[in-house]
């Protein structure tokens, strides 16, 4: 199966523009040629420029989705995965219960859920003291990020910052 374009910027066909723009500078810094001048991290952004492109203007991402067989659904208002960058795979639409998790899936039972559960991206319906466990990147990522600041205090405890 061909990788799509968000599989090239690693993220949920449900991301929605904010997570897009962060990934992609996110990626971008990394490949860019000013930091890594090798040709294998200049496929690699040029594949980037090209997601990007797509996935960042809602018009281009529409027919994107459709081309791929993605399709709008019907999302609460209120809760995780709401809004209108909700979306779900055609033939691969998961169940409501998987809906209330990112594509992690389930939260662990061990550590115990500690804290405020994430209510965006891969880790969804998980509690940051269960992603330290198996993801501390994704906690020194979202430390970054805008989207981090409502979990700055936790984010400072488990990261020694």
């Amino acid at each position: 199966m061909a990788r799509t374009f968000y599989d090239v910027m690693q993220i949920s066909a449900r991301a929605d523009r904010e997570i897009i723009v962060v990934v992609y500078r996110h990626l971008a810094k990394r490949y860019h040629p000013d930091k890594d001048p090798s040709p294998a991290a200049a496929a690699r952004m040029a594949e980037l420029n090209e997601a990007y492109a797509i996935l960042s203007d809602a018009s281009k991402r529409a027919r994107y989705d459709e081309q791929i067989g993605l399709h709008e659904v019907d999302t609460p208002t209120v809760g995780p995965g709401s809004g209108k960058g909700a979306r779900s795979g055609g033939a691969n639409t998961a169940s409501a219960a998987a809906d209330a998790h990112g594509d992690a899936g389930p939260p662990p039972a061990n550590p115990a859920p500690a804290g405020n559960p994430l209510t965006f991206g891969r880790y969804r319906g998980w509690t940051l003291n269960q992603v330290a466990r198996y993801d501390r990147d994704y906690l020194e990522w979202l430390s970054r990020t805008t989207m981090g600041r409502n979990y700055r205090r936790e984010l400072d405890q488990l990261l020694g910052g």
